[in-house]
């Protein structure tokens, strides 16, 4: 049932989590008394969990994820960040809309909406584990009963990043969406406090919106440099 539903909300969780998100914004009594001290643990749980995703795309990313949103996986990835962790992007996830509860000092998105996130994910998890089980049969057994699904385990730690080489450029290639998302709802975050003037918001989203742009644009080169040399092959 859980793996059902798992694979159902894995297909539509784009949409879904577009009305999760804007819970954030549903005015009920503040957590913390400080909004200072609300944005500063916000703020440290959300670079958090985007240093996670930073690291895990920038080392070893997988897709998991078909051409019509279903669980897919090419190959079993074991090793360097994943020898720590099964799902390091959820984790990176889950610390980043963790941190926004608290930045935004809404009891209601971290009390209520936070937990519908861990069901969710715990659902895909389960999803994905059945869906490699019957992939990978008893190597992906193995991997599962050796390494946490979330909380990551330091026993590799010493060994989980040899031989390996952060890729900044794939980094920022593949995380810039995300990237302009989390800057914007920090700056619309502050702006709806009034944390931040009119102005700083204004010039902060129209830097971040330049910076989204730029990046797309190379992307699209890098895209298009790549189809040109495949054709002249």
């Amino acid at each position: 049932m859980i793996s059902k539903f798992g694979n159902w909300i894995f297909h539509y969780r784009n949409y879904l989590f577009i009305f999760l998100y804007a819970g954030v914004f549903v005015p009920l009594p503040e957590m913390i008394n400080s909004s200072v001290t609300a944005n500063v643990t916000g703020l440290l749980f959300i670079f958090s969990g985007m240093a996670v995703r930073g690291i895990t795309i920038g080392l070893e990313y997988i897709e998991r994820g078909g051409l019509i949103r279903k669980i897919n996986a090419n190959n079993l990835v074991t090793g360097g960040i994943y020898s720590t962790c099964r799902n390091p992007m959820y984790l990176g996830n889950l610390l980043i809309l963790f941190g926004f509860g608290i930045y935004a000092n809404s009891s209601f998105f971290t009390l209520v909406i936070f937990p519908v996130f861990v069901f969710i994910y715990y659902s895909i998890i389960k999803a994905e584990e059945q869906f490699l089980t019957k992939r990978f049969g008893q190597k992906y057994i193995d991997y599962k009963q050796k390494v946490n699904a979330l909380l990551p385990s330091f026993r590799h730690r010493k060994t989980a990043f040899d031989h390996q080489k952060f890729n900044w450029g794939k980094m920022i290639l593949k995380e810039y969406n995300s990237l302009y998302l989390y800057f914007s709802g920090m700056l619309v975050i502050a702006f709806f406090q009034e944390t931040i003037s009119t102005s700083l918001f204004v010039s902060g989203l129209i830097f971040v919106t330049i910076m989204f742009l730029v990046i797309k644009f190379i992307k699209h080169q890098k895209r298009a440099k790549q189809k040109t040399n495949v054709s002249k092959v």
